[in-house]
């Protein structure tokens, strides 16, 4: 759902996600997520942290509002995962934070950002396999970093670069039912 507070990040904000009661098989913080009904980023970024498989979710819209807005995931451990499912609008995305484990999931397919995608560091997985999960800008895959996608439609190969440099390069990670010949312009 979509519901949850709205939160506003004007300045740079840090999110920590974390357990705070037993399931009902007394195992603690498995698979739980904190969750917001709208994000609204003001050329800033936002950093989740946290543990216990606890994860930071927007349920509604993410408002880039301004030119950018960056997202931070923190290498502390196997939580802290961002995941963004309402509409996505505004200026640039950028994903900054290393490890494989503490990513940005893209879950929506009518995302209208313009400014591009830049994935500085960390994964970026694309849930939606069709649409415009990735927005209507250009996509860049900066060396410390890697897209997930999971479909043909998950990425416009024309708005695609990798970038590289001595001893890493970006990457495009393929999940799924994947034809690559859609990467070709």
């Amino acid at each position: 759902g979509t519901a949850g507070l709205t939160l506003n990040v004007r300045g740079p904000g840090l999110v920590t996600v974390n357990r705070g009661t037993p399931l009902s098989n007394n195992q603690f913080g498995v698979g739980n997520i904190m969750q917001v009904g709208v994000l609204n980023m003001s050329n800033t970024t936002l950093q989740v942290s946290g543990g216990n498989n606890y994860r930071f979710r927007v349920g509604g819209p993410t408002n880039i509002m301004g030119s950018q807005a960056a997202f931070q995931t923190n290498s502390d451990g196997p939580s802290g995962i961002i995941e963004l499912f309402g509409v996505i609008s505004g200026g640039t995305l950028t994903k900054l934070g290393d490890g494989t484990l503490r990513n940005l999931v893209i879950g929506g397919n009518a995302n209208t950002y313009s400014g591009g995608t830049n994935i500085i560091a960390g994964d970026v997985q694309v849930l939606a396999n069709s649409g415009t999960p990735l927005g209507s800008g250009p996509v860049r895959i900066f060396p410390d970093g890697a897209l997930r996608i999971s479909g043909n439609g998950s990425v416009d190969g024309s708005k695609l670069t990798t970038l590289s440099r001595a001893g890493a390069l970006g990457a495009v990670v393929i999940e799924g039912n994947f034809n690559p010949s859609v990467l070709t312009p």
